[in-house]
C-alpha cells in the first residue's frame, strides 16, 4: 500500500500529465465544494483553487505521507484553509460586516477541524466522488447492462429479486455482476487511487 502511495506521489512530483489529470479530476471538484460560499464568486473560487494547485505542485516534494488514512487530504485541507484565510483577510478590509464573509470564516474553521460536521460531510462527498470516478474508469470493462445491474443492486440498494426482475436476469447474474464490478474497483483502487488516502 505504501509503495503505491509513494509511486503515485512521485509521478505527481515528476510532472506526469496523466497522474495530474487524475489528481485534478478528483480534487478540483472537492476544492470547489469546500469553497462554495455566498462570499465567493465563481471567479474567486477558481482563483483560490488555482493557488492551491500551484502550492501543491511546488510543495508536494516536501510532503511526507505518514501512512495514516486521510493524511494527504488533511494536508490539502490545511493548505486550502490557509490560502482561503489569506484571501479573506484581503477582502475583509472592504466588507468587514458582510454576513457572507462571517459564514465563510465559520466554514473555514469547521473545515480545519477534521471532526466537525462540515469536515465529515466533505469526507463523505470525497468518497462518493472517488467512487464515481472509479466507476467511470472501470465502465469500459463491462457491458452497460452489467453496470446498470451493479448500480441498481449495490448503489441504489435494491434487493436481489427486485434487481433480477428489473433486468430480466437470474439472481446469480446479479451476484456475478456485483462481484465482477467490485473486483475491478478493488484493482482500480490498488492501481490508481491509494495515493488519495
Amino acid at each position: 500500500m505504501q509503495t503505491t502511495r509513494i509511486s503515485f506521489l512521485e509521478r505527481l512530483v515528476d510532472g506526469d500529465e496523466c497522474t495530474w489529470r487524475d489528481f485534478d479530476a478528483i480534487y478540483k471538484p472537492l476544492l470547489r465544494h469546500w469553497l462554495k460560499n455566498n462570499a465567493l464568486s465563481h471567479a474567486d473560487i477558481e482563483d483560490l483553487i488555482q493557488e492551491v494547485m500551484v502550492f501543491v505542485a511546488e510543495r508536494l516534494r516536501d510532503f511526507k505521507h505518514n501512512t495514516r488514512t486521510g493524511a494527504f487530504r488533511k494536508w490539502l485541507r490545511i493548505i486550502t484553509v490557509n490560502i482561503s484565510r489569506n484571501y479573506l483577510r484581503k477582502i475583509q478590509c472592504d466588507n468587514r460586516n458582510s454576513p457572507a464573509l462571517v459564514d465563510l470564516q465559520v466554514t473555514l474553521e469547521q473545515l480545519e477541524d477534521p471532526n466537525s460536521s462540515v469536515s465529515i460531510a466533505f469526507e463523505r462527498d470525497y468518497q462518493k466522488a472517488l467512487l464515481h470516478r472509479m466507476l467511470r474508469r472501470s465502465a469500459n470493462a463491462f457491458t452497460p447492462e452489467t453496470m446498470n445491474i451493479f448500480h441498481h443492486y449495490v448503489l441504489e440498494g435494491a434487493d436481489v429479486v427486485e434487481t433480477a426482475t428489473a433486468y430480466n436476469v437470474s439472481k446469480a447474474a446479479v451476484y456475478i455482476a456485483k462481484s465482477r464490478v467490485l473486483k475491478k474497483l478493488r484493482e482500480e483502487w490498488n492501481d490508481q487511487f491509494e495515493a488519495f488516502e
